[in-house]
């Protein structure tokens, strides 16, 4: 929601400044694309994909984001475990994905445990 109230801010000023008609309608052109991108990022007008993130013996981690199946990755040390918020970092064949996990995702026993299995296990 604050994504589309910053756009429309956007295109507000857009409408409002002094600049030639042409260029408003090129801003305003500009916003809505950034909008569009943003909004297909973000979940804004569809779902927000959901992320599964699993551990199991032998295997190792496993991730799924929206109908992405990771089953074999690697946690990087490079990720951030603090008591409000984890951010893991996942290596997959191509690419590294950064998972971000606040404090509230999760219920507050669950949290811990992935901050403590993140921290050993790595």
């Amino acid at each position: 929601m604050l994504n589309l109230f910053i756009h429309g801010l956007a295109v507000v000023a857009s409408a409002a400044n002094a600049l030639p008609w042409w260029s408003r309608i090129l801003i305003f052109m500009g916003v809505l694309t950034s909008l569009y991108f943003s909004s297909k990022r973000y979940g804004l007008f569809g779902a927000i994909p959901c992320i599964e993130i699993s551990f199991a013996d032998g295997k190792g981690w496993s991730l799924r984001i929206g109908d992405n199946d990771y089953p074999s990755v690697v946690l990087l040390p490079s990720s951030v475990v603090t008591p409000w918020i984890t951010i893991l970092h996942f290596k997959t064949e191509k690419k590294v994905i950064p998972v971000v996990v606040l404090q509230d995702s999760l219920g507050q026993e669950n949290f811990r445990r992935l901050r403590v299995f993140a921290k050993i296990v790595g």
